[in-house]
């Protein structure tokens, strides 16, 4: 009985030695978190619109398309408070029965502007050659820094 007495103490220290040498030492560190916040109201618009047409001629459908949106570049630039960007170009193949069919070419612009009455009535302006993408409001990075 001894032995297993002797045994069972033994095995109690080196668990607690292991235990203690495997424990985190976290008694030197401090951690802090802060956070702010405040709501800032969006001012400035921001749309995409593109142009897309499909065809079996790849060539041609790129002349078009890049005479369109040019002529949409054109026209952006001429009103002022208006940022303009082309956007991505895409040509690629359309299938139909497994069978290359035909190809189709789209590129899209983006507006931006902190004047909403100039950019909505360039947005109807362009709306006769191209589609709306999508429409929303974000905070300019002026506004956000000077919150």
């Amino acid at each position: 009985m001894t032995v297993r007495y002797l045994l069972l103490l033994l095995s109690l220290f080196t668990g607690q030695a292991v235990a203690a040498d495997n424990a985190p030492t976290s008694y030197d560190r401090i951690n802090l978190a802060v956070s702010a916040g405040e709501e800032v109201d969006n001012d400035t618009l921001s749309a995409t619109l593109f142009v897309q047409h499909e065809g079996n001629d790849p060539a041609a459908l790129s002349a078009r398309v890049n005479r369109t949106i040019r002529q949409a570049v054109d026209t952006a630039k001429q009103q002022s408070g208006v940022k303009v960007q082309t956007l991505d170009y895409q040509t690629t193949p359309v299938y139909r029965d497994n069978t290359l069919s035909g190809w189709r070419v789209r590129q899209s612009i983006r507006l931006e502007s902190m004047d909403t009455q100039a950019i909505s009535q360039l947005l109807g302006k362009l709306q006769e050659w191209l589609s709306i993408g999508s429409i929303g409001y974000t905070v300019s990075p002026q506004q956000r820094e000077q919150t």
